[in-house]
C-alpha cells in the first residue's frame, strides 16, 4: 500500500462588496432592484511529500495532487435581485435572478493546471500552463422553480473557446411555490 502525508490549505476572500439599490415604482412585479458586485479571491497550497507520482490515477484527474504546489484564483460576480411586490399585507420575497460571474485560475506549478476539477477543460488532453482557461458563467431565474445555467471556458494560450455547458432545470405544482431569500 501507498501511503502520503500532506496538507492542504485554502483561504476564500470576497469583497470589498459594492452595491446599488434602487425603488421601482412602475415595475409590475418588483418593489425594489439590487446589484452587487464582488470580487472573490482563493489561495490554496499542498505542501510537498515524496513519491507523488507513485499514485495511481484510479478514476480521474481528482486522484492525482501536485505536491508543492500552489493556485490563485481570482474572479468577478454580478448579482441581480428583485424584491418582488408585497401582496395582501405579505411581504414580497427577495429573488436572485441573474449571476454574471468570470474567473481564472494561476498555478505556481503548471502540472497542477491538468488536475484542477473546478474547470472542465482540465479533464481534455492538453498541456500543463500556469494560467487556467477563463471561466465565465451565467445563471437565470426567470421565476421560482426555473434555473438555467451556462458555463463558457475560453484557453488564454490562443486556442478560443474549450467548452460550454448548459443546463436548465424547471419544477411544477407544489415544488415550484416555495419562494427563495437572498
Amino acid at each position: 500500500p501507498f501511503l502520503r502525508r500532506y496538507l492542504t490549505m485554502r483561504s476564500d476572500i470576497t469583497g470589498p462588496v459594492f452595491a446599488k439599490i434602487w425603488d421601482t415604482p412602475g415595475s409590475g412585479f418588483s418593489e425594489r432592484m439590487k446589484h452587487v458586485v464582488e470580487p472573490a479571491f482563493a489561495v490554496d497550497y499542498v505542501t510537498n511529500f515524496a513519491d507523488g507520482t507513485r499514485v495511481p490515477i484510479l478514476s480521474d484527474a481528482s486522484d492525482r495532487v501536485i505536491g508543492g504546489s500552489g493556485r490563485f484564483t481570482y474572479g468577478l460576480n454580478n448579482r441581480f435581485f428583485y424584491r418582488a411586490r408585497t401582496a395582501d399585507a405579505t411581504p414580497g420575497s427577495t429573488v436572485q435572478y441573474l449571476t454574471v460571474g468570470i474567473q481564472q485560475t494561476y498555478y505556481s506549478n503548471p502540472l497542477s493546471s491538468l488536475t484542477d476539477t473546478n474547470y472542465v477543460s482540465a479533464s481534455y488532453h492538453r498541456k500543463a500552463a500556469d494560467l487556467s482557461d477563463v471561466a465565465l458563467n451565467v445563471r437565470v431565474t426567470p421565476r421560482n422553480g426555473i434555473d438555467a445555467n451556462t458555463r463558457f471556458e475560453y484557453d488564454v494560450q490562443g486556442r478560443g473557446l474549450q467548452v460550454m455547458t448548459t443546463g436548465l432545470s424547471a419544477l411544477w405544482g407544489s415544488a415550484a411555490s416555495g419562494t427563495s431569500t437572498a
